[in-house]
């Protein structure tokens, strides 16, 4: 398979350390697979990589381990260590569950969340990068309007471009995102990747005035189902496949992609509290 990584990394400067990467997409496009799949590239990189999950039930994690650890809401709500949100999984990478009622924050007490966010803030300090399973933008934000980048994942099914479209939209009305980065999952080849890429560049252009950058794209392999259901990644099960193949060129690149100069992800946690207990508050406020 083509190197289609190579481009950037003779464009584009290594990434420091402490970024976040956002990614999120419509229900069903792999945004999942993809994060698992980065990481592992990432951690076979020797790049000390945390993932973060704002799913309820820690569905990442379970894709890989019997006994995940909890939520962040279960932790608020009993009090505990955000360690025991922390999952490690077996290719070297970990995973912070970071899900939480909005409720429970909002009377998350004033010296709880200082522990909590001097835990993660020891939990991160030797982290280079932090990859974010994003909930969906409708009806949980928070992280994809924090992050340092934004990676959009798009799927050749047309149906699902009016969706990624009001992703983006109210990223960038009411949290001002202006870039994103789009990487297609499961398409035919290089051709329908990038005509479905340059469809919703164009009506993102022409009515948001939103930048979408073309970062690649993951061939349709029946290898990633089947590294699903044996509970491993592409990269290490089937690193000959094509999507293995894929995953690993884009993943050596990831770093690349950073449009900061100074990432927050140290930062990010404290942000991303603040950030929930704000939209809580705001949509409770009548209009």
């Amino acid at each position: 398979m083509e190197d289609q990584a190579a481009s950037l990394r003779r464009l584009t400067p290594a990434a420091q350390v402490g970024r976040s990467f956002a990614f999120l997409g419509v229900s069903g496009c792999g945004v999942t697979t993809m994060v698992s799949e980065m990481a592992a590239g990432l951690t076979a990189a020797q790049r000390r990589t945390l993932i973060i999950d704002a799913h309820p039930g820690n569905p990442l994690a379970q894709r890989f381990v019997d006994d995940p650890g909890v939520t962040l809401d279960m932790v608020a709500s009993s009090q505990g260590s955000l360690h025991d949100a922390v999952t490690q999984l077996p290719f070297g990478a970990s995973v912070m569950n970071v899900h939480s009622r909005p409720s429970t924050l909002m009377h998350l007490p004033e010296p709880i969340e200082h522990r909590l966010v001097s835990e993660y803030e020891a939990l991160t300090r030797d982290i280079e990068l932090v990859l974010i399973d994003a909930p969906s933008v409708s009806t949980d934000p928070a992280l994809a309007a924090l992050a340092d980048n934004l990676v959009l994942v798009l799927t050749p099914d047309i149906q699902t471009l009016m969706q990624a479209y009001a992703m983006v939209k109210r990223l960038a009305l009411e949290f001002a995102r202006r870039r994103f980065d789009v990487l297609v999952n499961r398409a035919r080849d290089m051709n329908e990747a990038q005509a479905i890429f340059q469809r919703l560049s164009q009506v993102t252009s022409e009515f948001l005035g939103v930048s979408l950058r073309w970062v690649g794209f993951v061939p349709e392999d029946p290898m990633v189902r089947r590294a699903v259901l044996l509970r491993t990644t592409t990269l290490h099960g089937f690193p000959g496949s094509e999507a293995g193949t894929a995953c690993s060129q884009l993943a050596a690149v990831l770093p690349r992609w950073s449009s900061v100069e100074h990432g927050n992800a140290r930062q990010l946690f404290e942000r991303y509290l603040a950030a929930t207990r704000h939209l809580a508050e705001e949509a409770a406020t009548p209009l």
